[in-house]
């Protein structure tokens, strides 16, 4: 199991996390570059206390979304925990 992020700059993360001495980033940067999915990008790494991440950073449309309605995930347009940095 895993958990995954969805980020816009997925590059600035990947170096930020590789500089930790907390985080092991496995292998490089991957992109898809055919199939339904072309233009994903993603890393997988694993933090100090062994939780597994996978960071991803998805094209403004993929190719599968023009032949079903399915669709792999939903990133809500904002979120905040603070109540009170609510725009």
């Amino acid at each position: 199991m895993h958990l995954a992020f969805q980020l816009k700059d997925l590059g600035t993360a990947v170096d930020t996390m590789a500089d930790r001495d907390d985080v092991t980033v496995f292998d490089e940067l991957q992109t898809n570059d055919s199939g339904p999915t072309e233009g994903l990008k993603y890393v997988y790494c694993r933090v100090e206390l062994g939780l597994s991440l996978e960071l991803l950073e998805t094209p403004d449309r993929m190719p599968y979304a023009d032949d079903i309605d399915d669709r792999l995930y939903g990133p809500a347009p904002s979120w905040s925990f603070r109540t009170d940095q609510v725009e």
